[in-house]
């Protein structure tokens, strides 16, 4: 069944590095009656809270130019009587994780990929319907059914069939992915380990946020041995990512 809108309007910004993973938040918050703002790292968000009161802020934590944590503060720091509710955004739940979150400030944390339930659990105690059955996950047995694995991704986020959505992501995941990957020659001829890490990690949060699990877990594999320093990264196993990503793109283009 689909979420429905909240009852009361509010006042949401997201901060977001990951055009994808904007795309996915800003079309469900709207399913459930929201239209948020959107800043694209933690210094942007900073500078927009300062311009508005927000009801709520959903906060990526690891970001560009500023992550979460020091935009949690600065925020903080700046506001008057009325704080906003920031809850933490992030890949990475840990047991005790929400613990530590709300002790640094945090009101809360929600994990990445981003699910109607999950976001009407951020936008609590306003007034809200049951959230929707959770959905099973999609399957991704294979690059070639990428398409089909975005759409029941889509399905099981939003709770219904939406093609025009499912083209806008997976326009989105290209573009996005097109672009990091632009940057891999001088990372590659400079063993540059801690910019590979960062692009590993950015290309599996949108990978996972349309549903391709199989080649998320291969970023994810790429991101943890860049930041242990093997060089043996270079090789073999980053070849057969790019492969696989690049594949997983021309497919995108030929039957979008």
């Amino acid at each position: 069944p689909s979420s429905g809108p909240m009852s009361a309007p509010l006042a949401v910004l997201l901060v977001e590095d990951d055009p994808t993973a904007q795309s996915i938040a800003l079309s469900m918050l709207r399913h459930l009656g929201i239209e948020a703002d959107v800043a694209s790292d933690g210094a942007q968000g900073v500078r927009v809270a300062a311009e508005r009161v927000y009801d709520l802020i959903l906060m990526d934590i690891q970001m560009p130019v500023m992550d979460g944590v020091e935009a949690l503060r600065a925020i903080r720091s700046a506001s008057g009587g009325d704080q906003p509710r920031i809850v933490a955004v992030t890949e990475h739940a840990q047991p005790g994780l929400e613990a530590r979150m709300v002790g640094i400030g945090f009101d809360g944390v929600a994990p990445k990929p981003f699910t109607i339930p999950v976001l009407q659990q951020a936008v609590r105690p306003l007034p809200k319907e049951a959230p929707a059955e959770a959905p099973a996950p999609s399957s991704d047995e294979g690059i070639e059914q990428l398409l089909h694995d975005i759409r029941a991704h889509v399905r099981g986020l939003l709770g219904e069939d939406d093609e025009a959505f499912v083209a806008d992501l997976v326009e989105t995941f290209a573009d996005s992915t097109r672009k990091a990957l632009h940057l891999l020659d001088p990372i590659v001829e400079e063993r540059d380990f801690d910019a590979l890490a960062r692009m590993a990690h950015a290309i599996k949060g949108s990978a996972a946020n349309v549903g391709l699990a199989t080649l998320a877990d291969a970023w994810g594999y790429i991101e943890e041995a860049a930041r242990e320093a093997d060089t043996t990264v270079f090789a073999e196993p980053l070849a057969a990512v790019l492969a696989q990503t690049r594949l997983a793109i021309g497919l995108m283009s030929v039957e979008a």
